[in-house]
């Protein structure tokens, strides 16, 4: 009860923060104008290549070789791969910054391709589930996606849109410790397609590592239906950043998400036609108990994909942008609403090139950062923020002059710490 209470306090407190900053910002910006304190399209090589281990819950552990090349032949273009072994197999490719019209017009790609790969289930949507209240879909992807940005003013406006392919067939339904409860090689392969247009307004010194100024990115995606059974909807995401200086290196940063759900036409809701659709059963369970640990995992699917057909599904909450206590993905519903503050001290600022081994780059930041999320979900829009989750932490990162932010963070929540090795700052549109 207590959480709670503080969590609601804070909720409230940081609203009214945020329109403040708005106020002031908007204010600040009218009388001083912003302008870009380096160069926004960066040319300087990089590289990176190493073996990273990995542990995924129910599926085990293993090595992914990662690499990547920054900034090729002297140009924007960056060059991505991957490859997972052990109890996990995946492999990625992926094209970055290509420039058809120099600094106007950039396309970049990417494709993956997963033989194995956990994601947690929970027993229904929205936030009342516990920590352990799910089982593991073991399944095999893959995605393809390509992106055109248009780029204006120094990359202060730009739109774009992109398209992607994703498929997905499930092997086997794990519980929460990561025993089998049933393998299947019954469902079929499900595959999606869908398009998205967006637009970024981006008034700060900076693109990569801003420090003063207002960032909003608008976009809407919309999944026409693969079948009569599927819905029919589309995802409209609203993403405002405040940056308000602290000295002459540091940053104080004010994050404002929503995500809704707009459903055009419903899908299947009846359970034993979604049943059928998914064409999966318990048949080959053999003994009672294995079977009614099947059923039970089967009524939460179909629960869960009924309230997607009814519902839609918004941007997720949980993982590497926004929750990053909680598991990728862990709350979905079809609105998502969410608040973050974080504060990012800068420890150097400075133009050094390093050379480790498998690691070429130019440090130009040294940073240590503080932050507080709060966010909710539900599939009513008028009951959210009814239930809201928060997570804290510090984090570790160093911004390179070939265009990447390396980022360590560890957060804590109401359900234990989870830290985050990734690239990229929190909190984008993707």
């Amino acid at each position: 009860m207590l959480n709670r209470m503080i969590c609601s306090c804070l909720h409230g407190i940081m609203k009214k923060i945020t329109l403040i900053i708005a106020l002031f910002l908007s204010i600040s910006f009218s009388a001083n104008a912003i302008e870009r304190r380096k160069d926004q399209f960066p040319k300087q090589f990089g590289y990176f290549l190493a073996p990273v281990p990995y542990s995924l819950a129910g599926i085990g552990d293993g090595i992914a070789f990662l690499g990547s090349v920054n900034n090729i032949f002297e140009t924007n273009t960056d060059v991505f791969g991957g490859q997972a072994i052990g109890d996990a197999e995946a492999s990625f490719y992926a094209l970055a910054d290509l420039h058809l019209i120099p600094e106007t017009l950039i396309f970049d790609t990417s494709f993956d391709e997963v033989k194995k790969v956990a994601l947690n289930v929970y027993s229904k949507r929205g936030m009342d589930t516990e920590k352990d209240d799910f089982n593991i879909l073991v399944l095999k992807s893959r995605f393809a996606i390509a992106r055109l940005t248009l780029s204006f003013f120094d990359r202060m406006l730009e739109f774009y849109g992109y398209g992607y392919e994703n498929a997905v067939k499930l092997k086997e339904i794990r519980d929460n410790d990561g025993d089998i409860i049933t393998e299947t090689d019954s469902s079929e392969e499900e595959a999606s397609n869908t398009m998205a247009i967006g637009a970024t307004f981006d008034w700060t010194d900076d693109f990569l590592d801003p420090r003063v100024g207002v960032r909003l990115d608008v976009n809407q995606t919309y999944t026409p239906r693969s079948s009569k059974d599927n819905p029919d909807f589309s995802v409209r995401d609203y993403n405002l950043t405040f940056y308000i200086p602290l000295g002459k290196t540091s940053t104080w940063v004010f994050n404002y998400y929503r995500s809704d759900a707009l459903v055009r036409g419903r899908g299947e809701t009846n359970r034993a036609a979604v049943l059928e659709d998914l064409n999966l059963n318990c048949d080959s369970e053999e003994n009672e108990d294995s079977l009614e640990a099947c059923l039970e995992a089967l009524d939460v699917i179909v629960d869960d994909r009924i309230a997607a057909n009814k519902y839609g599904t918004a941007s997720p909450l949980g993982g590497r942008l926004r929750l990053r206590s909680y598991p990728e993905g862990r709350f979905n519903g079809s609105h998502t609403a969410f608040y973050g503050t974080e504060l990012r001290w800068n420890l150097t600022e400075e133009s050094t090139p390093f050379d480790i081994w498998l690691i070429r780059d130019i440090r130009t930041v040294m940073q240590v950062a503080l932050f507080y999320e709060v966010g909710s979900v539900s599939d009513d829009a008028d009951k959210l923020g009814d239930e809201r989750r928060d997570s804290y932490g510090t984090g570790f990162r160093l911004v390179t002059g070939s265009g990447l932010v390396y980022r360590i963070d560890v957060a804590n929540g109401q359900e234990g710490i989870n830290p985050t090795v990734i690239v990229n700052y929190p909190w984008g549109s993707f």
